[in-house]
């Protein structure tokens, strides 16, 4: 079982920084609260690994959640999940190459600089990789060891959005 919910968020008026990360929280969690009441799972209580990743204890269900830039995305599965969404921003260009170095495995160098979308490249692989560290619960700073080149992953495009789901 694999299920996903996605919503833009729309930011009315003038919000802070702080105040759009709060409403993308709250709203990916609404998800959530949404999709576990579908199953039943209406008074729960989230808990955290070692490494900050949520679960529900005695559930045999599991989620991940991401939110970014105005999308929040849930997945809900009936075995451990991870997913990640990032939106294509033109203003990491000119970074890729020093990002790429510094986070992604020779594999992962070698995938950017053959595609004719390096940006778009750049965040498949960053989602890939997040998403892989979402589903094991690994603490961020495995990122730069996890080569997800020989993984098979789910990954569409919502827009300007990036959306990998990796079960």
């Amino acid at each position: 079982m694999l299920e996903l919910e996605f919503m833009q968020i729309d930011y009315s008026g003038t919000v802070s920084p702080k105040e759009k990360r709060a409403l993308e929280h709250n709203s990916a969690y609404s998800l959530l609260d949404k999709m576990l009441g579908a199953h039943g799972i209406v008074d729960y209580e989230i808990s955290r690994n070692e490494n900050g990743k949520p679960y529900i204890d005695g559930a045999n269900i599991h989620f991940s959640i991401s939110h970014t830039n105005g999308l929040c995305a849930v997945a809900v599965s009936d075995t451990p999940i991870g997913i990640d969404c990032e939106k294509i921003d033109p203003a990491y260009l000119d970074r890729v190459d020093s990002f790429s170095k510094r986070y992604f495995t020779p594999n992962e160098q070698n995938e950017i600089k053959e595609s004719e979308n390096k940006l778009g490249k750049f965040f498949e692989i960053w989602t890939r990789k997040e998403a892989y560290i979402k589903k094991y619960g690994l603490n961020s700073a495995e990122i730069t060891r996890v080569d997800t080149t020989a993984l098979s992953f789910q990954t569409e495009m919502r827009g300007d959005f990036i959306i990998t789901i990796f079960k």
